[in-house]
């Protein structure tokens, strides 16, 4: 989240993404962003530089993210 840069690569808006979900601002299912040209990759960009990134990601919210994921993109 400090110098986020897989957006560039993939061709994808870099403008929203984890550090909103993060911040209250904007729902987890929209952030997801799948990747056409790789079947089966989906991507979450890390948004706006957030003035403390490490905090962000130790916070009580991202463990909730994980989870909500992790059930999402289970495969069976």
């Amino acid at each position: 989240m400090r110098r986020p840069t897989i957006h560039k690569y993939l061709g994808i808006s870099g403008t929203k993404g984890l550090s909103a979900c993060l911040a209250g601002t904007e729902n987890p299912e929209s952030m997801t962003v799948q990747i056409d040209e790789i079947p089966g990759l989906h991507v979450i960009p890390a948004g706006h530089m957030p003035p403390y990134p490490s905090e962000m990601l130790a916070s009580d919210a991202m463990p909730q993210f994980l989870q909500h994921w992790r059930e999402e993109f289970a495969t069976s």
